[in-house]
């Protein structure tokens, strides 16, 4: 047991690691007079609050959504590969929206226009990626009640693929808030995350290929916290 909570911690560190770094280029990507606090940006101190929030958000979305789906007796349809990545995904933008999305519209009165587009899409990758943490770690934590062993297994990569699926997500709230449409960002979440439980069914070595998966869905992921003129 003491190996299954080293890898789980290590699972943990690393999506603390990815999101401080993203929040660190959200940071410099405004001007020093559109942050105030070391947790604020825009001028708006709550925002550290908001990004706890939104971890929690996801915490209880996947335990009170894997609670009820065992109640009702289709936990069989939520395990299933095939269904429950548009569920998960579909219940992460749901509550993602609920929970920010008209605080995402309010604070972008408080960024000049030429950062709006960047702020909007870096303030909402990072409310995503926050309240995807939370919701990997719940799946975690559910999928390890009844089988420790599924903890080592799920905890290696699976929140840090929900981390950066929900990043996109927060991306795709941004832009229907500016108006604007990213259809790629659903086909990039949803091809991600079959691609990453078609992988994990596999044998070695080709299973490992799920770190490359990762590899390079943080590679796009971590350019949603810098400045960018097109959505």
């Amino acid at each position: 047991m003491s190996s299954v909570a080293s890898i789980f911690m290590m699972s943990m560190g690393t999506c603390t690691i990815l999101f401080f770094v993203c929040f660190m280029r959200l940071r410099r990507t405004l001007p020093t007079t559109e942050k105030r606090t070391f947790l604020g940006i825009a001028g708006d101190s709550s925002f550290g609050v908001q990004l706890i929030l939104s971890f929690v958000a996801g915490l209880l979305l996947v335990i009170v959504a894997g609670l009820a789906l065992e109640l009702i007796g289709s936990l069989v349809l939520y395990a299933d590969n095939w269904v429950s990545p548009l569920i998960e995904e579909t219940f992460k933008f749901a509550v993602l929206w609920l929970v920010a999305s008209a605080k995402m519209r309010k604070d972008l009165q408080n960024v000049s226009e030429a950062r709006q587009t960047s702020f909007a899409i870096g303030s909402g990758a990072a409310r995503g990626m926050a309240l995807g943490i939370g919701f990997g770690l719940g799946e975690t934590i559910l999928y390890a009640l009844d089988n420790p062993e599924l903890l080592l297994l799920r905890s290696v990569s699976a929140m840090v693929l929900h981390a950066l699926t929900g990043a996109i997500i927060g991306r795709f709230t941004a832009t229907i808030i500016l108006g604007k449409t990213c259809w790629r960002c659903p086909i990039m979440i949803l091809g991600a995350h079959y691609l990453y439980n078609f992988l994990l069914l596999q044998e070695f070595p080709f299973s490992y290929f799920v770190f490359l998966l990762l590899y390079l869905l943080s590679a796009i992921t971590v350019r949603f916290f810098s400045f960018q003129e097109k959505v």
